[in-house]
């Protein structure tokens, strides 16, 4: 990486005072104004959001700082409004609150403002990272709430993230960054933001400005990700023509810092530790996978990943002799292995597609967040920190995506990481399978239906597997009764068998349960008919209705299939009516092959009713003008969970 130190110090062909970064609201706010007949529908407004970074030199260290502002005001129209927003946190981790101020307008014009005693911290509960916060007072329906504040902190270079849309309208949107004349910025916008503008007026900064008018709001959408698609800009640090260099942020630069900094040598008692771990193993030649999966599940039964920064945490000899450690840790044992067993490796970074978009045509570090290694010799990924994920499994999110992949590559003797950026595949909808496979019979005073249940899952459909080994034996229980009943919780499960549950299993066989089921709920009289309620046995649905018109493009974790197979054996003197409404076929193709469907399939061969059906998502994103037909496919799901059949005495 080229030394940033000299980008921040050397050179300063200007001195922008903090003090610059000075900015207030007006001492008395401007009337309430009067919103649209529409505006007044959502549960808030934002009639201004303000936003900007504000980059100086300190005039005694030289080093470059950074002064966020943040100021809004926001139309509070119902109940819900006024509990969005009677709340403020702002996120102090390596930063220090400058300023924080709030006042409420009400319709009578009366305005009460925030007593700074009130401005509490805290810490995130899972990260640790710390935030301060206060309460919004007095507010009412109709009001305005208006909020401000700065926060000090070093600067971010190489890659910040700036969200633009929010879940409310924004009537009024400004960003701006302002940073010494000698650095030069790059931008990228994202879904459909107009270019930012560079502003040269004054020759002794860089200012650059995004306006926007009316924003309109992103509502949640189920089978979506907002995250990446509402509208944000990604910024970064591209030259400084103090010292005329240029490319400041590349990913070329970066990987061989990560290379070198994830294959480090053990230490003397780790080189030994190592040696007693590979030796329990009981390695076979050649088996290079079958090699990988016995370290990935040793590491995995018998380490425990904590999210600690403390330098012995990030160790591999640490993590050896406590079987404890971060993240870090955990690759770099691994790391060592392949080195040690002369696998041929990759180190890879990439992101969770449905956080962030990894643009392989603007680099920027803020999506280097997720670790994997690629091995090519075998075209198979592991992420050896991540407890639900196993060998030729990456967790599903990180898939679909792209990555930098960083290669040794020995110059003059010295070995470099190289870094380029690839295409991560998402797994074929083959691997991740559900099946479900019910013999239903009904007992001689239909009060009671049995059922022999099988059920098999692979892949990441079967969620379970790699966690199931750690529950106890009465949560293993409970868990598996919620998976089997039929007809409700009353249902009594008479007897289950779990099988490939084991730590050598997980996503190697399909995970399996066999029980036999009980179920009261299944059936009703009415008259000289009873209603069999087959709809049930494949567990409740998801429904979908749009109240909205649908904005967002279809996007799913992982593609998967499900499969279902049910058998009913029809009673003695009885015949079944109805049951020819069960079968449907929708489906969506694209170029001449299936992308998703929903296909049942219905009939009666003697004293038995079979129904086929098999519902398939072999896509991870589709375009929102395919929404229709994928909500029918959804809600016929839903609709055969609420479909029921007749038994008529012949």
């Amino acid at each position: 990486m080229k030394h940033l130190s000299t980008v921040l110090f050397a050179l300063l062909l200007t001195n922008i005072s903090l003090a610059a970064a000075g900015y207030d609201w007006a001492s008395a706010p401007d009337p309430l104004v009067e919103l649209s007949e529409e505006e007044q529908k959502e549960h808030s407004v934002y009639l201004k959001d303000f936003n900007k970074i504000v980059l100086s030199y300190n005039d005694k260290t030289g080093a470059l700082e950074q002064r966020t502002i943040r100021h809004y005001i926001v139309r509070v129209n119902t109940t819900k409004g006024i509990e969005r927003f009677n709340q403020v946190y702002i996120g102090v981790d390596e930063a220090r609150l400058i300023e924080a101020k709030a006042r409420v307008i009400r319709k009578d014009g009366k305005v009460s403002e925030l007593n700074k005693s009130a401005i509490r911290e805290s810490t995130e509960s899972e990260s640790g990272v710390p935030y301060k916060y206060f309460a919004v007072e007095g507010a009412e329906e109709g009001c305005n709430i208006e909020v401000l504040y700065i926060v000090e902190k070093s600067p971010s270079l190489n890659g910040v993230r700036e969200n633009v849309q929010a879940g409310s309208l924004i009537k009024d949107y400004h960003f701006e960054l302002v940073s010494p004349a000698n650095l030069f910025w790059g931008f990228r916008l994202y879904n459909e933001l107009p270019e930012i503008e560079h502003d040269t007026t004054d020759k002794k900064i860089n200012r650059y400005v995004l306006k926007v008018q009316d924003i309109q709001p992103l509502y949640d959408e189920k089978y979506t990700f907002s995250d990446i698609n509402k509208k944000f800009l990604v910024y970064r640090l591209e030259a400084n023509v103090a010292n005329r260099m240029t490319n400041l942020t590349s990913f070329v630069d970066v990987s061989n810092n990560i290379y070198q900094n994830m294959t480090g040598p053990l230490g003397k008692t780790g080189l030994k530790q190592y040696a007693a771990l590979v030796k329990t193993l009981q390695l076979k030649d050649g088996d290079v996978l079958g090699n990988v999966r016995k370290l990935e599940n040793y590491m995995k039964q018998n380490y425990q990943v904590v999210e600690n920064g403390q330098p012995s945490f990030n160790s591999a000899d640490f993590l050896l002799e406590n079987k404890v450690g971060n993240e870090n840790a955990f690759h770099r044992l691994f790391i060592h292995f392949l080195k040690d067993q002369k696998i041929p490796f990759e180190i890879g970074m990439t992101c969770d597609r449905s956080e962030n978009i990894f643009d392989a045509s603007f680099e920027a570090y803020y999506v280097l967040r997720n670790f994997f290694l690629y091995l090519p010799g075998e075209d198979t990924y592991i992420a050896p920190a991540e407890m639900d994920s196993r060998v030729g499994f990456l967790p599903a999110l990180w898939t679909d995506n792209y990555g930098l992949f960083i290669r040794p590559v020995s110059l003059g003797g010295v070995v470099k990481g190289v870094g380029k950026v690839n295409y991560i595949p998402a797994k074929p909808s083959a691997d991740s399978e559900d099946k479900l496979d019910i013999k239903l019979t009904i007992s001689d005073d239909f009060s009671k239906v049995n059922a022999r249940v099988h059920k098999e899952a692979t892949g990441y459909i079967a969620y379970l597997q790699p966690y199931y080994y750690m529950v106890p034996a009465d949560g293993q229980k409970k868990l598996i009764e919620e998976l089997v009943k039929i007809g409700g919780q009353e249902d009594v499960v008479k007897s289950y068998e779990v099988k490939n549950y084991q730590v050598e299993d997980v996503f190697v066989k399909p995970f399996t349960i066999s029980a036999e089921v009980e179920s009261a709920n299944l059936m009703e009289k009415a008259g000289n008919k009873y209603i069999f309620k087959i709809g049930s046995v494949i567990g409740q649905q998801v429904e979908m209705y749009q109240e909205r018109e649908r904005v967002q493009p279809i996007q799913v974790g992982f593609t998967h299939d499900y499969y279902r197979d049910i058998q009913l054996e029809i009673p003695d003197g009885y015949r079944v009516k109805n049951y020819e409404n069960l079968a449907r076929d929708i489906r969506y193709d694209k170029d001449g092959k299936d992308v998703f469907g929903w296909v049942s399939t219905v009939k009666q061969e003697n004293n038995k009713l079979i129904i086929s059906i098999k519902e398939y998502y072999d896509f991870t994103s589709l375009p929102v003008d395919v929404y229709e037909v994928f909500e029918s496919v959804v809600n016929a799901a839903a609709d055969f969970y609420e479909s029921s059949i007749q038994l008529e005495k012949i």
